[in-house]
């Protein structure tokens, strides 16, 4: 049973405005045939929206890009007596463009209301909003009243109407549309939804074997986990951390493969000034883009060649070889000529062996997997990205010896001197992710050959498509950044942080019932401080100090280190505390809680020896030595 789909040809007619500043805005009118929509759009919505888009005609013709159709709901074709094999009314043939679904109801929320007894609404719904293909809009959405009774009313949401043109636009202009990958995944989704049900004898009613997530629905819980409203979007996504993220990708920074019966002419390199671009159909630019819709704009990247990763690799040992710089990139493509010291530092990867190389020579915070890459070196089929989980799990369970015909097939020397803690990211934990289009078929690989999502030495996220699936692919990515950052600052349910944050805690406000209550965290923090301190290493001491503007010290930037880059911006004082520090500062905490007042001198005398170490923290180390001292000194006035 299918319901009347109508095609509504929509041209966006250009208008020139300007606000109340005078400046001059974009703004797009809406011309379209089927009246009903028409009425409703510009009534309801447009007469408050701006759309603002790039470099379009007077007259664009936006039925170029996008299908509008409308779902017709009348008892016969949605009653809720039918089988969900028969009310497939959801268009389910392999669209030719965007399809933007309009509703008289909001589906997705439907069951939720007293209309749940007359209309029909099949689990796998909000198919209709699950990627960059489908988007879905309801003329009507459900409130409640203070004694819970429902109201239907206009949807006035002019931001989610925005969110749809904006995305549909600007995924067109990329060229987006056109990609084989991103018809691949529309058509494995028509598949999955053509078969989204189960026999109506046995779960049907009850059951989807493929349901699908809301692109807008992630969107908005991203919005609301990262408080735009208080410290900005891109601090909150960063988690105030600066991160170091390896791409394994064999078209990271090369045009995607287009489908078959695509052909453009357009450029796929953006213009820059001199060096490399990011190129607008790689891999890299579309994650980049995704980033930068939540306000993370501060990205550096970088795609060593093979030769500079295996000199680096081969000298990695060498005391006596000088580290040679990579070329980093911004967003612009520009080269970075001083240190800008970036929220994400991005470096690319084309096969498992550069990967393999580049974890030994450097502490990755995150690490962003796709799942097909190019030819195996020995020619006999193509690479995957979970041959380098195989590689790490061997070296993690086998006494470092590894399977050495999988290292062969890969063109990888298997060095004995290489073992787990050379391969693991920070706190000795790799945190990973997969960014194909077909997860589902990663899932099902892991299980085929035996590896655990998560391990003592890794964790891998649930994957998303970053070209496919933005919004879901960005939920991701924070959660596993989130998941990372809480790994090495929670303590007993509670951000402990750095040594003088903690400190700053202890002598603020009643240090000694504060020093009983987290003498057992400093403890803990100690012992987190003797673990991560091997993730920063002394002789790049002179590179981690660098500060944003700073001139390149021998062509290098902390970039190049070896050292995470989320351990050393979280922890600016790992390298200053040795054991001798952490005894008198153990010893200052045990008397400041459980002391006696005669024995302010034994605080002084443990003081004066970690002073010099904590205002090595500079303003906010002399802040603590301040805290401590007018503590000590009140005890002494009291004694």
């Amino acid at each position: 049973m299918t319901a009347d789909m109508e095609y509504a040809k929509v041209l966006l007619k250009k208008e020139l405005s300007r606000d109340m500043d005078g400046k001059q805005i974009v703004t797009f009118r809406f011309l379209c045939e089927d009246m009903k929509l028409l009425k409703y759009l510009k009534e309801k919505i447009l007469c408050n929206s701006m759309i603002i888009a790039q470099e379009l005609n007077e007259y664009a013709v936006f039925s170029d890009y996008v299908e509008f159709y409308s779902l017709e709901h009348d008892i016969d074709s949605l009653n809720k007596c039918k089988t969900l094999k028969q009310s497939n009314w959801i268009q389910k043939k392999m669209p030719r463009k965007p399809i933007l679904h309009w509703s008289m109801y909001d589906l997705f929320s439907l069951s939720e209301t007293s209309l749940k007894e007359i209309y029909y609404i099949p689990r796998y719904i909000k198919y209709l909003d699950s990627s960059i293909w489908h988007y879905f809009f309801p003329l009507f959405v459900c409130e409640r009243n203070g004694t819970g009774q429902e109201a239907w009313r206009y949807n006035s949401d002019i931001k989610l109407l925005e969110y749809i043109l904006n995305r549909i636009w600007e995924n067109a202009c990329n060229g987006i549309y056109n990609f084989a990958n991103t018809h691949e995944y529309c058509e494995l989704n028509t598949r999955l939804v053509n078969n989204a049900y189960l026999d109506e004898k046995a779960h049907a009613q009850a059951v989807s074997p493929f349901v699908f997530h809301s692109e807008y629905e992630m969107e908005k819980e991203l919005c609301k986990c990262l408080h735009p409203e208080e410290i900005g979007q891109a601090k909150n996504f960063c988690c105030s951390a600066k991160w170091r993220m390896l791409l394994l990708d064999d078209y990271a920074n090369k045009p995607l493969k287009e489908a078959d019966d695509i052909s453009q002419n357009s450029s796929c390199c953006l213009k820059v000034n001199g060096g490399m671009a990011v190129k607008i159909t790689g891999k890299l630019k579309v994650i980049i883009d995704d980033l930068r819709s939540k306000g993370c704009t501060d990205i550096v990247w970088c795609c060593p060649s093979e030769a500079e990763i295996n000199e680096r690799y081969e000298n990695r040992n060498n005391n006596q070889w000088e580290l040679k710089p990579w070329s980093w990139y911004d967003v612009n493509g520009d080269k970075m000529k001083e240190y800008k010291d970036p929220d994400i530092a991005i470096v690319c990867a084309i096969n498992v062996k550069h990967a393999f190389q580049l974890l030994i020579l450097q502490r990755y915070d995150i690490v962003l997997l796709d799942y097909l890459l190019g030819d195996r070196k020995d020619k006999k089929g193509r690479e995957y990205s979970y041959y380098l989980l195989k590689l790490i799990y061997d070296k993690c369970n086998s006494d470092g010896v590894g399977n050495q015909s999988l290292f062969t097939s890969l063109g990888i020397e298997n060095d004995a001197n290489v073992d787990k803690t050379d391969l693991l990211g920070p706190d000795g934990c790799l945190y990973l992710m997969h960014i194909s289009a077909f997860v589902s078929a990663i899932q099902e690989r892991l299980r085929e050959q035996h590896l655990l999502r998560n391990e003592s030495f890794w964790h891998i996220a649930h994957g998303a498509c970053p070209t496919n699936t933005p919004e879901l692919f960005l939920y991701y990515l924070y959660r596993i950044m989130k998941k990372r950052y809480e790994s090495i600052m929670i303590q007993d349910g509670q951000e402990v942080g750095s040594l003088i944050h903690f400190l700053s805690g202890i002598y603020k406000e009643n240090p000694r019932m504060q020093s009983v209550n987290k003498f057992n965290t400093l403890l803990n923090l100690r012992a987190q401080y003797n673990r991560i301190k091997n993730d920063v290493y002394k002789e790049e001491r002179d590179l981690l100090n660098m500060k944003k503007k700073d001139p390149f010290i021998k062509g290098c930037s902390p970039l190049d280190c070896r050292s995470s880059r989320l351990i050393s911006s979280i922890f600016p004082d790992i390298l200053f505390y040795g054991n001798s520090f952490w005894e008198h500062l153990q010893h200052l905490i045990y008397l400041t809680a459980y002391g006696t007042i005669r024995q302010w001198t034994e605080m002084w005398e443990e003081y004066i020896f970690i002073k010099p170490k904590l205002e090595l923290n500079g303003d906010k180390g002399t802040t603590v030595c301040k805290a401590i001292e007018d503590y000590i000194i009140a005890l002494k006035s009291n004694s």
